[in-house]
């Protein structure tokens, strides 16, 4: 009989994880499932909303099946997803449309540079110190709002994916703040608050209340407990954004700490006591309690390329790319690719960016190619991890989590290139149990996020091999270069291809 466990549950870009942990985090069982991932057109990236919450639905019951536990076991639950999402429900909580995904949607390009342009960024930089980019929550609704009239008029609340959950476990909206500041230029992190100093006719009215991811912000209703098999009256946090939940799950907790999130893209986060000063490069923001912030930032596809890759292979399976791509040496043998697919979120934060490659040769064969991307995903990290030391924030210790860690040469690739070691821990569940531990920490079972120290266990350290480190160096000012004088080619065509 096991009491006191709590539910964690994670909905991601392709699919979702559940886990059930007792208080001293040891996982009773885990589960996970897929999705369909719709790309309309050209740039644009949405989910199905139903499918977030027959997924939830899906693992919890699985979780109880595998587990055999009673329902009246789990204490609190706390969930996760992508982040931003922009979902409109109307008045009975229901969405409208398809949900408009995070930075890989980049619809908004045209709102982007709109807002820019009116608001100007040195009041963007001055209230959330972040540049609008596909990232941003704020350029979506503006689209919706131009684009599907409509389905605004009979707009109730806009909310992000967590909050869609939550809501349809408990009737309660609300955000967390740290998802809250993605909403640029609806929140004001400095004073904790939306605000439309920036966006006279912003719609806050239609957006949920903001609390921390702790807090316990309702029960499980009757009608969710018909639906889940959760005992109805079981508290619910807030939760929040998958990758800050992936940060929780690697022991990345204390100022200094990098997470290195290996997933569809790739995104980052390290840990600060202090609002970082604003920069263009990087994405400083609040994280999940009080008086502790942290600063993001993202590449808008890594894996997705891996994955694109192994389609045009017929599903070529990633262990015999791995294989094929160890047999080839650094560098290539002398080819190098961008990979920005879907543009690109930071540092370049362009949307018109593509992926290039280049150095073809008749020689060339598909292990090339995959190492190829495989370094390109670790240029793209080493960009984004100079970047952030440049802001004043070195690295202390670097976490390597996400699907991608199951690779080992792409593993040993970003050491060699970033020259960092990287740690991976031994339970790599990933935000779903970071998700278990918050809620956790939301009944009071741990004191502070450091107590996830106690939980975690390291299963490899990967260190740089000097030789190589040296060799990529000099692809790495290649690789920054290429960007340089391919753009405006990329911008053209970009162009051209949405007439």
């Amino acid at each position: 009989m096991h009491e006191g466990c709590t539910l964690g549950i994670d909905i991601g870009t392709h699919g979702s994880k559940g886990v059930i942990v007792t208080k001293d985090g040891v996982v009773i069982g885990d589960s996970c499932c897929t999705h369909d991932l719709i790309i309309p057109k050209a740039g644009y990236a949405e989910h199905n909303a139903f499918s977030w919450w027959n997924d939830f639905v899906f693992l919890t019951k699985d979780l109880f099946q595998k587990t055999g536990i009673d329902s009246g076991s789990i204490s609190a639950v706390g969930c996760s997803a992508i982040a931003p999402t922009m979902l409109p429900l109307n008045s009975k909580g229901e969405p409208l449309r398809n949900a408009i995904l995070y930075g890989i949607d980049n619809r908004a390009e045209k709102e982007i540079s709109e807002m820019t342009e009116r608001i100007g960024e040195d009041k963007l930089l001055k209230y959330n110190g972040i540049l609008l980019s596909s990232q941003a929550a704020g350029p979506k609704i503006l689209w919706f709002m131009k684009n599907e009239p409509e389905l605004y008029k009979k707009t109730d609340k806009i909310v992000t994916a967590t909050t869609y959950l939550v809501n349809r476990l408990t009737g309660h909206s609300v955000i967390d703040y740290y998802t809250a500041s993605t909403f640029n230029p609806l929140f004001d992190c400095r004073k904790k608050e939306w605000t439309d100093a920036l966006w006279p006719d912003a719609p806050l009215d239609l957006l949920p209340e903001i609390t921390w991811t702790t807090d316990i912000v309702g029960e499980i209703t009757g009608e969710a407990a018909k639906k889940t098999g959760l005992k109805e009256g079981t508290k619910v946090i807030a939760g929040t954004s998958d990758a800050a939940s992936e940060a929780i799950s690697s022991g990345v907790v204390e100022n200094g700490d990098l997470m290195i999130m290996y997933g569809t893209s790739s995104f980052f986060i390290e840990i600060t006591d202090k609002f970082t000063k604003a920069d263009r490069n990087i994405w400083p923001t609040i994280f999940l309690q009080p008086e502790q912030y942290a600063i993001a930032a993202g590449m808008s596809t890594s894996g997705a390329v891996m994955s694109w890759f192994s389609d045009l292979l017929d599903g070529c399976s990633y262990q015999l790319l791995d294989r094929l791509a160890e047999e080839i040496p650094p560098g290539s043998e002398g080819l190098l690719l961008l990979p920005y697919f879907s543009g690109e979120r930071t540092p370049v934060n362009d949307p018109n960016a593509r992926g290039v490659l280049i150095g073809l040769s008749l020689f060339h064969k598909k292990g090339h190619i995959f190492r190829a991307i495989l370094e390109a995903i670790a240029y793209g990290i080493r960009d984004n991890i100079e970047n952030i030391e440049k802001a004043g924030l070195p690295v202390r210790r670097a976490v390597a989590i996400g699907g991608g860690t199951n690779s080992e040469v792409l593993l040993q690739i970003v050491s060699d290139v970033t020259k960092l070691d990287q740690l991976v821990p031994k339970i790599t569940l990933g935000a779903c149990y970071g998700d278990a531990f918050l809620a956790g920490l939301g009944i009071g079972y741990n004191k502070s996020l450091k107590d996830i120290l106690s939980w975690v266990k390291w299963d490899k350290k990967i260190t740089p091999i000097e030789k190589n480190s040296s060799l990529y160096g000099e692809y790495f000012k290649l690789y920054k270069e290429l960007y340089r004088v391919t753009s405006k080619v990329s911008h053209n065509l970009a162009a051209i291809s949405k007439r």
